[in-house]
């Protein structure tokens, strides 16, 4: 069984065998030469030994035996693309769309490249119609329903959002996207309900955490279970500021101003240009009466975006506290 071979392969390139791993590969090849899985393999190897001619190859012989197989297909592209042709790409694909037109996998490769090309009709064409030959192209829908929100069309994200759910009604990612687009139409509670459902679905799903702790922290919700929310968001997230900021948060709201305070810095050393941090940050030294630091963040978030969610309350924070 060629499968057999390739795993051993795979193990032996791993521990530094390059000469057993690919004589396991040609193994395969010879036992199942029409099988693309061989071919495939030995070009992410050429790709590792920086042989790009030579995987470009292989992967043409991969779609010369399945014109469909997107792997094949995205390899070559990103060959184009590291070399800086974008032309070359959409061309690759285009005429591998003409010679495998249902696939849907490839649809959504075209839409990717015409969305560098800056072509925006053509892409939400490429991308409705990868949705059209499969439902369940969740990143097709995410592409195009991010593109809609890109031209100000809230409303039509929100439905290929809602019509997605309807094939894939168990995708996280789906019910987290369409939270993020009613949140930023303040339909705060909806967003919440959605989050929610994607929590009922995957209960550590850290972005679903994130975010449902940070709006139950802003509506003043029940704190404990914000706090919980927060804790497994930064588990599963933990290199990233804005969960560092949401448990830093979730700390200030229970008056535990020096963790938030280590948590706050933690998010701006990440993300320097987020003013809610440096406001946030603001807030827990206003807190332990450490004005003078407290008016240095204020008036940080204020130069990075004078219009920022709490822009007015840092204006009259800055107002009322004096420096030491």
């Amino acid at each position: 069984m060629p499968e057999g071979y390739l795993y051993h392969a795979r193990a032996l390139y791993a521990t530094g065998n390059t000469a057993g791993a690919e004589a396991d590969i040609k193994k395969a090849i010879e036992f199942a030469p029409s099988n693309s899985t061989g071919y495939l393999l030995l070009a992410e190897f050429r790709l590792r030994q920086h042989k790009e001619d030579e995987a470009e190859k292989l992967y043409a012989q991969v779609l010369s035996i399945s014109p469909s197989d997107v792997s094949a297909l995205g390899g070559m592209v990103n060959i184009d693309l590291e070399h800086k042709d974008l032309a070359k790409a959409l061309n690759a694909v285009q005429t591998q769309v003409g010679k495998a037109p249902s696939s849907s996998g490839m649809y959504y490769l075209l839409g990717q490249l015409e969305m560098r090309n800056q072509d925006t009709p053509k892409a939400e064409a490429a991308l409705q119609k990868a949705i059209d030959l499969d439902k369940k192209n969740v990143a097709a829908t995410m592409l195009l329903a991010s593109i809609a929100v890109s031209k100000g069309q809230t409303q039509a994200a929100i439905d290929d959002y809602k019509r997605a759910l309807g094939s894939n009604p168990r995708d996280v990612r789906l019910y987290v996207a369409l939270g993020g687009v009613l949140e930023a139409q303040n339909q705060w509670q909806e967003a919440q309900t959605n989050y929610q459902k994607a929590l009922d679905i995957q209960p550590d799903y850290p972005v679903a955490a994130n975010n449902l702790a940070y709006l139950m922290l802003t509506h003043g919700e029940n704190l404990n279970v914000a706090f919980t929310l927060a804790q497994t968001a930064r588990k599963g997230l933990p290199n990233l500021p804005n969960s560092a900021d949401t448990l830093g948060w979730a700390y200030y709201n229970q008056g535990v101003y020096s963790a938030a305070i280590d948590l706050f810095q933690e998010a701006i050393k990440g993300d320097p240009k987020n003013a809610s941090y440096h406001y946030h940050l603001g807030m827990a030294y206003e807190k332990q009466a450490k004005n003078a630091l407290a008016n240095k963040e204020f008036q940080v978030a204020l130069q990075i975006n004078p219009n920022f969610a709490n822009a007015g309350d840092a204006r009259k924070l800055l107002g009322q506290s004096q420096p030491n």
